[in-house]
């Protein structure tokens, strides 16, 4: 007997991110409608970088930044059927960041603290692409990390340098700095081309 079809996971899913805007059921009393720059950058990515694998997007001070990214998130989950996570620098602003998707009507789970302390109802969400995931970008930039988005959104990404750095850097002091160099030189250089 052949198996049965399924039907999409998502099958109403929006054409663009700008569309999924409209469909919202927003209760924040400070949005009513995107702004100008917002729904530009919106039907830009969704026009030309839709595919591209790494996209950067610059809105000035106070424009809406947050909206946009969790746009981008929760379309690419409806209409892709991806995990998507938003990363922030920090719990503090991962909390922010959440309480205002709430109000934007647009699903996420917070996965912040220790990952074995996260409710296993949110990260069974995130894991089947039924809520985008809020997290830090410790959580991303690790030895094994636990969560594993198909899209990042990385907020304020320039501030990922410390998290990134700190986990693939090597440091000496002043007085060791010959010693130690040469002593991880030797250890390494076997597998160096």
């Amino acid at each position: 007997m052949p198996p049965l079809p399924l039907p999409p996971r998502h099958p109403e899913a929006p054409e663009t991110p700008e569309e999924l805007f409209g469909r919202l059921q927003v209760s924040d009393p400070a949005l009513d409608n995107l702004w100008s720059q917002q729904a530009d950058v919106l039907r830009s990515y969704a026009s030309e970088h839709r595919t591209s694998p790494d996209v950067a997007l610059e809105l000035p001070t106070g424009s809406g930044k947050t909206l946009v990214g969790l746009l981008i998130a929760e379309w690419r989950r409806q209409r892709l059927g991806e995990r998507c996570a938003f990363v922030c620098p920090t719990n503090q602003l991962a909390r922010q960041v959440h309480a205002k998707a709430a109000g934007y009507d647009i699903d996420t789970v917070l996965l912040i603290g220790p990952s074995d302390e996260w409710p296993p109802a949110d990260t069974s969400r995130f894991n089947q692409d039924r809520a985008v995931a809020v997290t830090n970008y410790n959580h991303i930039f690790n030895r094994s990390p636990r969560i594993r988005a198909q899209t990042l959104i990385m907020d304020d990404a320039h501030t990922a340098e410390g998290p990134v750095a700190d986990r693939w850097s090597l440091r000496f002091d002043r007085e060791q700095l010959r010693e130690g160099y040469f002593a991880v030189l030797n250890t390494i250089s076997p597998e160096l081309p």
